[in-house]
C-alpha cells in the first residue's frame, strides 16, 4: 500500500523556497534578527516660525480714531471699542505685512458692525468689509 501524501499549501511551498534561499545565502538561523526602527521619544523642532502675522487696523469716523489689532480680519473688526451711537461713513485703514490699504466704508455697514444691529446684519456687513480688503 502506498502512503497518502498530504498536498502542500502555497504557504508551505513559499516557506520552503524561502528556507532554501536563506541557506544558500549563508543564513543559518543563528544570527540575531534586526531590531525594528525605534522612533525617538522627543523630536527637536528647530527654527520653525510659528508667529502669525498681526493685522493692525485704524477706523476714523467723524473725527474720532479707533485702533485694533488681531490675527484675522474678523478678530480685528470685532476688536474695535466704539460707542453704540456711531452714525456716518468712515475710513478703515488696514496694515498687514507692510501692505497698507484704505477704504471708505458706508455708514450703513459701520452702523451694522459697530452699532446695535442683529447678528445676521452684523455678519453680512462684516463679510462685505472683509471682502474689500482681500
Amino acid at each position: 500500500m502506498k502512503k497518502k501524501t498530504k498536498k502542500k499549501t502555497q504557504r508551505e511551498k513559499d516557506f520552503e523556497v524561502l528556507k532554501k534561499f536563506a541557506k544558500s545565502n549563508g543564513f543559518d538561523g543563528t544570527e540575531k534578527e534586526l531590531e525594528p526602527y525605534k522612533i525617538p521619544k522627543t523630536i527637536k523642532v528647530e527654527d520653525i516660525d510659528t508667529t502669525v502675522p498681526t493685522i493692525k487696523a485704524t477706523l476714523k469716523i467723524l473725527g474720532r480714531t479707533y485702533e485694533s489689532k488681531g490675527n484675522t480680519p474678523d478678530e480685528v473688526l470685532s476688536g474695535f471699542k466704539t460707542e453704540n451711537w456711531i452714525k456716518g461713513a468712515g475710513v478703515l485703514r488696514i496694515e498687514k505685512d507692510g501692505i497698507v490699504r484704505e477704504k471708505i466704508i458706508p455708514g450703513s455697514h459701520i452702523r451694522n458692525v459697530f452699532g446695535m444691529a442683529s447678528g445676521t446684519l452684523r455678519t453680512v456687513s462684516l463679510k462685505y468689509i472683509t471682502s474689500l480688503f482681500l
